[in-house]
C-alpha cells in the first residue's frame, strides 16, 4: 500500500514537471509568471479533460483570490522543477516568473499531441499579465462556486470544464458548409485558448 501511494506520489510529480516544462517551451524566453504558470496547467487540465476524459498532471486545484492554483504549487510544482536543475525562479517586482534553464530528460507521461497542446496554452498565456489572466480565470464557474464565499477550496474541474463547453465552436456555428465548420473546429482545437 506505500509503495503504491509512493508510486502514485511520484508519478503525479513527474506528470506536474511534464505539464510544467511543456507550457514553458512554448513561452518566448521559457519564462512565465507563476500565476500564469498555475492558469496554463489549469486550462491544459482542463482541455484535456474535455478531449481525452483526463487531466494530463492528475493534480488539484485550489481557489484563490489570484484564481486556480495547483494545491501546494510551491511545494509540488516550484520546488521539484528548481531541484530538478530544469529552473530557476525568478524575482522581477512582484512577479516571480520560472525561467527554464534546462530540457527535461524525457517525457513519460505526456505525449507530442499533449506537448504541443501545452506549448500553444503557453504561447497564449505568456502573451497576458497575470491580472488579465486573473480575472479571466474568475469567469470559470469551477472556480467561481470554490471560492463563492472567499474561503479557498479545491475545484471541482468537472464544473470548471463547463468553460470549456461554453466556447466550443460547433456550438457557435450557424454555417451551412461542414468542410468550413471542421476546418474552424481543428484551428480553434490548434490554437488552444482564443484569447
Amino acid at each position: 500500500m506505500v509503495q503504491a501511494l509512493a508510486a502514485d506520489t511520484a508519478e503525479k510529480k513527474r506528470r506536474l514537471m511534464e505539464a510544467a516544462m511543456a507550457v514553458l517551451d512554448g513561452c518566448p524566453a521559457r519564462s512565465m509568471n507563476i500565476t500564469n504558470l498555475n492558469k496554463a496547467l489549469f486550462y491544459l487540465d482542463l482541455f484535456e479533460l474535455r478531449d481525452a476524459g483526463k487531466t494530463a498532471t492528475e493534480a488539484t486545484y485550489i481557489a484563490l483570490a489570484q484564481g486556480p492554483v495547483v494545491a501546494k504549487y510551491d511545494k509540488r510544482l516550484v520546488k521539484p522543477l528548481v531541484d530538478a536543475g530544469l529552473v530557476v525562479q525568478d524575482q522581477r517586482g512582484d512577479a516571480k516568473p520560472l525561467v527554464a534553464k534546462a530540457e527535461l530528460d524525457r517525457f513519460e507521461f505526456l505525449d507530442e499531441r499533449v506537448r504541443k497542446l501545452a506549448a500553444n496554452i503557453g504561447r497564449a498565456v505568456a502573451s497576458r499579465t497575470a491580472a488579465f489572466i486573473s480575472e479571466r480565470s474568475h469567469e470559470n464557474p469551477g472556480w467561481k462556486v470554490a471560492f463563492a464565499d472567499g474561503v479557498p477550496r479545491p475545484i471541482d474541474l468537472h464544473l470548471a470544464l463547463q468553460e470549456m463547453v461554453d466556447v466550443d465552436p460547433w456550438l457557435e456555428e450557424d454555417d451551412d458548409d461542414t468542410a468550413a465548420a471542421f476546418a474552424r473546429a481543428d484551428r480553434a482545437d490548434d490554437e488552444g485558448l482564443r484569447w
